[in-house]
């Protein structure tokens, strides 16, 4: 079970699925607000802690037999380092889409990297270009 978490964390399915991830990302709405969870190590996420800038980007990629949208996120830090973090969007997936569709009109998003405790939480307002391009894409798909 996570420590040091708040109330929206009891949610028994989500700690199963964090407890059995060792890296990655799992999309989550609460309160109808979009967060990003990227459970990593330690080390890394100790050099997000000091960021001073993130990009975000939309891409659709098209594979018939992985249809997604990829977000990517570029974390600038103040030691001058870049580091990068994605999540694949399955486009097949009612759930993963309705998260999309959230993100498009909220044009925020709460993004919190883990290990078994929260260590960083980052609050993203998505820059109008990249809404943008998330609407063309979500008409695509529609």
């Amino acid at each position: 079970m996570l420590e040091n978490t708040e109330n929206y964390f009891k949610d028994p399915e989500l700690e199963i699925s964090l407890s059995q991830l060792e890296t990655g990302c799992i999309p989550y709405v609460f309160n109808n607000e979009n967060y990003l969870l990227f459970k990593d190590i330690e080390e890394k996420i100790n050099l997000i802690s000091d960021y001073t800038n993130i990009d975000i980007q939309f891409e659709h990629i098209e594979r018939p037999e992985f249809p997604t949208v990829e977000a990517s996120f570029l974390i600038k830090t103040n030691k001058n380092l870049n580091i990068k973090y994605q999540y694949f969007f399955l486009t097949e997936s009612p759930v993963e889409l309705n998260f999309l569709n959230l993100l498009k009109d909220k044009k925020n998003l709460h993004i919190y990297f883990l290990t078994d405790i929260i260590m960083c939480k980052i609050f993203l307002k998505i820059p109008d270009k990249q809404i943008k391009i998330l609407n063309i894409i979500l008409d695509q798909l529609n």
